[in-house]
């Protein structure tokens, strides 16, 4: 009987998918991300979303990858899936870190 995927790999997922749909927004209206008061504001969406700074609508490619990589972990058994569900644990608790940081 194969693994049913569990509910933190299917919010995951939806996670995925919005925040693919808020990079292709912004990348098509530019608009990079801007940190608090304005002290940085990224030149080009594009280039940050690729690099990792992200966009005002999507985090990073590189968070993006991390986070379908551990969502892929998290859905198996074993010492693989709880590395997995570690793993997002962790990029849960700091992604609304980074964004208050931003």
């Amino acid at each position: 009987m194969p693994n049913r995927p569990s509910a933190l790999s299917m919010v995951s997922v939806l996670w995925l998918l919005n925040s693919a749909i808020g990079a292709r927004l912004a990348i098509r209206e530019d608009l990079p991300a801007e940190w608090v008061a304005g002290l940085y504001v990224g030149r080009d969406a594009s280039a940050e979303f690729f690099k990792g700074g992200g966009t005002a609508l999507s985090p990073g490619l590189p968070m993006m990858i991390a986070q379908a990589l551990f969502a892929v972990l998290s859905a198996r058994g074993g010492r693989a899936g709880i590395a997995g569900a570690a793993g997002l644990s962790v990029l849960g608790a700091g992604g609304p870190s980074g964004c208050w940081l931003k």
